[in-house]
């Protein structure tokens, strides 16, 4: 298989390269960049295609080492574009043509919905699966089927996420973070390990709306010293107040204006560039406190230049500095600098999906003790109390602390289980096999939705249609490659599960499994629909259990087809709607010969045995009738499909009773197509002709008093406004809420035929 994998870019990445002295080629400076774990995590590539893959890994928004690629590569004129970095990839992808697109943690906020969009349309010759691994906070303003819903599958740090791409309909599994780098096996053993002062490494949190549980809890145990903190660089002191420096010799307080401290720092930065060597860098360190809007003084330390990680530090009053000697901080230096520390915290985000992040590897995989927040969902990776310490709040974090300083033996024997099962299951090697299975089993094949219809629960009626129009929408959502539609007949097909006898005596065994056929399957094949089955629910298990890499989608039960409504209300541009044979409307063309009218209009009818109140008024539609024949209109009548052979009590003449159109859904269809106008009440072929854009019509009688679904709260439940045609409606489709009285239809028949207004 060949994967390319986008991935992201981390914030010292610039920095990291204007180090680089080596050739200036794409070749070797790419190099540098895996090197140096700017495409994290550094050993993916290295075993996935020890597993036998081809793997190209770009960054998305590297721009030095991809504006290389373009040039070397005769892209050049890509550089100067709207938008390089899409273009860069875009060339880079069609190049190495991967079967698969990996976009990777943070690079799926670069790569974005909208650049996918673009990517997409750009290349539509190959339609590359493109899979997203997941494990960050969620973009502000957008939801996340917008976000993430063209992405044919995501891999999940956290079942948590997974449950939440599964509940918005979209492929998911769960592998969990990149986990620790096999690179610790090169870790040199601590002359001096610290096994009395607990440690943070990482970003504080500090003005940052996502970490503000960890900003405190760091804050506190600071004031009560009881950690040190390594912490990264804050660039941007301009947008900080009241900010306190300490000279650097630390013996005079003072306060400095903003533009002060900007030249103050430029002037280090120099000092810093002229003079390289430790007792400058030293000098180059600010030891600075900042003011909380609460005015509780707050340590921060940075550290200038390119350095990834800032001093060690505990208040007191004592300075206390660490050197990264080199000028650049390698992978190996910061996990070098994470095992001289024994007792290591951990603070998640303020999310709760948000755990397992790569700081509980990276701990456990140097063999330490971890302390975490978040124990309980923690629980998923270790266990807790054997294999790592979980707290509660900084209180419960002290106290265990405390316990474990004086218990030494027992917190070695906890760091012990967690290396243990780190090495052995969480390891990018680990993490490698295990995103090859997922795109084996998830991607890597033949995509398919199965939409089951459950016709002893679901209604066996014209509303079919939208169940069909729903499972086509999310094919298209969920980029399957096909759709399988299955009606599954119940076990005991004598009663429908939860219906009542008034409704079971109106449509008996025996009618609706003509109906399965004559309504359901007709509509399949209305809709051209090529694999569908009629089967029972233990063939089904059957048929599904022998079948190898299907992939199941089974929808919720629905009352009375509401989220089918709802979501063709919602996406009323999507609806793909269907027509007649043309088979069928040739009959049609046929049959209509015989009468002496140049104009036609059918008229539908219900009258049911249950529900009754729902039925047509047949006083009143003879009147429509009699007005459409004195007009020179051809009347149609379509009786009611369950009530085929009986007699209607209209004075009409037979040969104008279509009889065909109750069990024949194409030559219905045909007929509505094919004359100028059809008049209905609201029931089953009425709801089933909105979805047909060539037939026009008007329909009445919404509200029904007594009958729950045909309640105006009831229709707005599922996505219709009172008084309002539906929003898929064209200006030939009409809903009139009014009952079916003359007066009311009379108005639109006048409009449509004679262009008379209301």
């Amino acid at each position: 298989m060949k994967i390319f994998r986008i991935c992201p870019t981390p914030q010292h990445s610039f920095k990291l390269l204007k180090d680089y002295k080596g050739q200036m080629n794409y070749k070797s400076l790419n190099n540098f960049a895996v090197e140096n774990n700017l495409m994290l995590p550094k050993e993916l590539k290295f075993y996935l295609e020890k597993l036998g893959h081809k793997v190209f890994e770009a960054s998305y928004d590297l721009h030095p080492l991809q504006n290389l690629w373009a040039v070397e590569n005769g892209f050049k004129n890509l550089i100067f574009y709207p938008n390089p970095p899409l273009e860069i990839i875009t060339k880079q992808i069609e190049k190495f043509d991967p079967d698969v697109i990996l976009v990777f943690a943070g690079a799926l906020y670069r790569f974005d919905n909208e650049q996918r969009e673009i990517f997409r349309n750009k290349i539509k010759n190959k339609n590359y699966k493109i899979v997203g691994f997941w494990g960050d906070e969620m973009p502000k303003n957008i939801s996340v089927r917008q976000y993430f819903g063209d992405l044919e599958h995501i891999i999940c740090a956290t079942p948590l996420y997974e449950k939440m791409f599964k509940e918005n309909d979209i492929s998911s599994s769960t592998l969990g973070s990149w986990f620790f780098d096999p690179h610790s096996n090169n870790l040199a053993e601590p002359k001096n390990k610290d096994f009395k002062m607990p440690v943070f490494i990482g970003d504080t949190g500090f003005n940052t709306n996502d970490h503000l549980n960890r900003f405190n809890v760091l804050n506190k145990l600071f004031n009560k010293k009881k950690i040190s903190i390594y912490t990264f660089k804050l660039s941007k002191f301009s947008s900080y107040r009241n900010l306190l420096m300490l000279p650097l010799t630390n013996l005079i307080k003072t306060i400095t204006p903003r533009k002060i401290i900007s030249l103050s720092l430029r002037i280090l930065n120099k000092i810093q560039k002229r003079f390289p060597n430790e007792i400058f860098r030293y000098l180059a360190t600010i030891n600075g406190y900042m003011l909380t809007s609460k005015s509780l003084h707050v340590p921060i330390i940075y550290l200038m230049e390119n350095k990834e990680f800032a001093l060690r530090f505990n208040v007191g009053g004592f300075f206390r500095s660490f050197f990264l000697r080199n000028g650049k901080n390698t992978y190996l230096d910061y996990l070098n600098l994470l095992n001289r520390h024994f007792f290591h915290v951990n603070l998640h985000r303020d999310e709760i999906r948000d755990f397992g992040n790569i700081r509980c590897f990276e701990v456990t995989g140097t063999k330490n003790l971890l302390f975490s927040d978040n124990a309980k969902n923690l629980g998923f990776y270790f266990e807790e109390g054997k294999e790592f310490v979980g707290f509660e709040n900084e209180k419960d974090l002290i106290e265990k602390i405390d316990y474990y300083k004086n218990n030494i033996d027992e917190a070695k024997k906890i760091a012990e289980a967690g290396y243990k099962k780190t090495i052995q299951n969480y390891t990018v090697k680990n993490f490698a096999e295990g995103v090859e299975k997922i795109l084996k089993t998830q991607i890597n094949k033949n995509k398919i939705l199965v939409a089951n219809y459950d016709l002893s629960t679901y209604p066996t009626s014209f509303d079919f249609a939208f169940f069909i129009e729903y499972a086509l929408m999310k094919k298209e959502d969920g980029n399957y490659d096909d759709i399988r539609f299955y009606l599954i007949k119940p076990f005991k097909s004598k009663f429908h599960e939860g219906i009542n006898s008034e409704s079971e005596n109106a449509v008996d065994l025996q009618s609706r499994e003509y109906r399965y056929f004559n309504i359901c399957v007709q509509l399949l094949n209305l809709y051209n629909v090529d694999s569908y089955s009629v089967i029972t629910k233990k063939d089904l298990i059957e048929n599904l259990s022998n079948t190898e890499n299907l992939l199941i989608d089974l929808e919720k039960k629905p009352i009375h087809h509401r989220e089918f409504y709802q979501l063709v209300n919602k996406f009323p541009t999507r609806v793909r709607g269907y027509e007649a044979s043309v088979q069928a409307r040739r009959y049609i063309k046929n049959f209509l010969k015989k009468f002496n009218y140049k104009k036609f209009c059918s008229i539908t009818l219900r009258y049911y045995k249950y529900h009754k109140q729902r039925n047509s008024n047949l006083i009143e539609w003879q009147k429509t009738i009699d007005y459409l024949e004195d007009n020179q209109i051809c009347p149609i009548i379509i009786p009611d499909t369950d009530q085929f052979g009986s007699r209607i009590g209209l004075k009409i003449n037979e040969d104008n009773i279509f009889w065909e159109g109750c069990f024949d859904l194409d030559l219905r269809n045909a007929l509505y197509e094919e004359s100028d106008y059809n008049l209905f009440v609201n029931n089953g072929p009425a709801t089933l002709a909105t979805l047909n854009k060539n037939i026009k019509y008007c329909t009445f009688k919404f509200i029904v008093k007594d009958v729950e679904h045909c309640t105006k709260e009831f229709i707005e439940s599922q996505g219709y406004k009172h008084n309002k045609s539906p929003s898929y409606a064209n200006e030939f489709q009409n809903w009139s809420w009014n009952d079916d009285n003359f007066d009311n239809i009379k108005p639109y028949v006048d409009k449509f035929f004679f262009g008379r207004q209301f």
